[in-house]
């Protein structure tokens, strides 16, 4: 899905955009939620960017120094280079017990499922091959469904 903002139930807003991700587009969805979430606490699922070759390691250090640039509550990085993004968000100056580093989406939606609050906004964005649509689809359930 890409960038499609759900109210849910529970005065959060799920912002969907897991069907690709490369360094730009994360950027992007980054200075979307930076837009959406003003006043309210800010989660962040952020999975692996992939097909970056020599590049990876550095582009997801960069993408976790992006996102503590952000300021949010909790981040949950997701896949084979959540370490570096968490090491990017930490030396960043995002404390260490606001970052979880996971290796797959089921364990994604468990944290963040754990960490998010109603009325929190909240970016789910990886490569498709990540598979964060359970996780948004599972955030939008826990957070009682999309808002009539």
């Amino acid at each position: 899905m890409r960038l499609q903002v759900v109210p849910c139930v529970n005065g959060s807003l799920v912002i969907n955009d897991s069907y690709n991700a490369n360094p730009e587009s994360m950027r992007a969805g980054l200075q979307a939620m930076r837009d959406l979430a003003a006043n309210h606490r800010r989660g962040l699922v952020l999975g692996d960017m992939l097909e970056l070759g020599e590049f990876a390691t550095a582009e997801h250090v960069a993408l976790g120094a992006s996102a503590a640039n952000l300021q949010p509550d909790w981040l949950v990085a997701v896949g084979s280079h959540a370490g570096d993004v968490l090491q990017g968000a930490v030396e960043a100056g995002m404390g260490a017990n606001a970052v979880v580093a996971v290796d797959n989406a089921e364990a994604a939606l468990i944290a963040a499922t754990e960490l998010m609050s109603p009325g929190d906004v909240v970016l789910v964005k990886a490569s498709r091959a990540v598979a964060l649509e359970k996780v948004a689809e599972g955030l939008i359930a826990a957070a009682g469904g999309v808002q009539p």
